[in-house]
């Protein structure tokens, strides 16, 4: 088991650390090393298979059955969105909660800053891997939809990628802090795990919110960024402005802002 100590000697001899500030690349490398033989470690594995996969069987049923000319790229659009929106918060709200579970079973954030590691080291290390998890999943959603489009001659709209993709990132960059500030921050785990579930499912339908709310809401930002939308009739065009954008990215600044300012100082789960 990984213990305080571990960190103190990695931490003193694997650089001349001085009080500026604590060893956060060491710090990172070792987060993994807690995992070692904890089953729940493959969770966020898992959720990145599971969406790479769907990504792919999603295409090539939506695909399948129809004629070449009858094809529309734009439904890959939709694919990322509502894949990619519903995965976001399973995969960091899952990685968060075992990151910190680690620790927190044994006092590890406390105890950690007892060597001189302050809290917020200690959670942008555990927002690395978090991030790292989220990353992958969209990877897998992204290139799942695209490998199977190209099986029957369907590619990327290239713009309309680069938003939807954008505004995935966006959200990553929101919800890492956010989730791994109220995983330490709540001793409910049941709230947390319901507020990931509604985000979840809300985000898979942000494009089915207007424009003007979406954009607002960090879990449905690709759905509120996204240039296309379905309705009974099919696939058609919605536009967005730089407002939009620009809406997108305040409340990406300012609520991941808020996230580490307000960083807890030691988990609500250590006594």
């Amino acid at each position: 088991m990984t213990t305080p100590q571990t960190f103190a000697a990695a931490r003193a001899g694997s650089t001349n650390d001085t009080a500026s500030g604590p060893n956060l690349f060491t710090l990172t490398l070792l987060e993994p090393v807690k995992l070692r033989r904890k089953i729940n470690a493959i969770l966020p594995i898992g959720l990145i298979l599971l969406f790479g996969f769907w990504a792919v069987a999603v295409t090539s049923a939506s695909y399948g059955p129809m004629e070449p000319s009858e094809r529309d790229p734009r439904s890959m659009i939709l694919t990322v969105v509502q894949l990619g929106s519903l995965m976001l918060p399973l995969i960091i709200g899952a990685s968060a909660l075992i990151l910190v579970a680690a620790d927190t079973k044994h006092g590890m954030v406390t105890r950690l800053q007892t060597v001189g590691l302050s809290a917020r080291t200690i959670g942008t290390a555990k927002a690395a891997w978090t991030g790292l998890a989220a990353l992958l999943g969209i990877a897998a959603v992204v290139l799942g939809t695209g490998w199977a489009a190209s099986l029957h001659d369907v590619s990327y709209p290239g713009n309309s990628l680069v938003v939807a993709v954008w505004a995935l990132l966006a959200e990553t960059i929101v919800l890492v802090p956010l989730l791994l500030n109220l995983s330490l921050r709540t001793s409910r785990q049941g709230f947390l795990l319901a507020l990931i579930l509604f985000a979840s499912l809300l985000g898979s339908a942000g494009h089915m919110i207007p424009k003007s709310i979406a954009v607002w809401i960090p879990f449905t930002f690709a759905g509120g960024t996204s240039v296309v939308g379905v309705h009974a009739d099919g696939i058609f065009d919605t536009p967005i402005t730089l407002g939009h954008l620009a809406a997108v990215t305040v409340i990406t600044v300012v609520v991941t802002a808020a996230s580490i300012i307000f960083f807890p100082r030691r988990s609500t789960h250590e006594h």
